[in-house]
């Protein structure tokens, strides 16, 4: 009985079978990111906690550095157990991460000859309440960028 309805949760909350590294090389450019902050550690999550954050995190700049030709979207639009200090360390996990590739919000999206030339490839959109988007020029405001999640 408990190992069946485990079995279940665990697949019913898992969306992806790849890693995002595999999920990179495969194609996908788009990365609906929902993060949990658990004991003092971000997560990947989907009803359940998945892997960690920041290696994820390290296989996205990992690809941009090695791929200078390839843009990569961050769709955060969901976080768990965060506050506005929690949302603090998130950002100072992915500046930390990304930092140099990360595309800062700006009037208008660039061409991508522009981003290119920047070597600006990650952009990260994000839509919640949580979040000072004033103090963060790193993440893309929901009126730049439309998701339907």
């Amino acid at each position: 009985g408990k190992r069946i309805v485990s079995s279940i949760a665990v697949n019913w909350a898992r969306c992806q079978a790849e890693t995002i590294e595999n999920q990179l090389k495969m194609g996908v450019r788009y990365l609906d990111m929902r993060i949990t902050y658990v004991e003092s550690t971000f997560y990947l999550c989907h009803t359940l906690t998945g892997e960690l954050l920041a290696p994820a995190l390290a296989s996205i700049r990992e690809f941009v550095d090695e791929h200078p030709k390839e843009i990569v979207i961050i769709d955060m639009n969901h976080l768990y157990n965060m506050g506005p200090e929690e949302c603090i360390l998130l950002m100072g996990l992915i500046d930390s991460t990304l930092g140099e590739a990360l595309l800062e919000c700006q009037a208008n999206l660039p061409t991508l000859n522009e981003m290119w030339e920047l070597n600006k490839r990650v952009l990260i959109p994000y839509r919640l309440r949580q979040f000072d988007y004033r103090a963060f020029p790193q993440v893309w405001q929901p009126k730049f960028i439309y998701s339907p999640w």
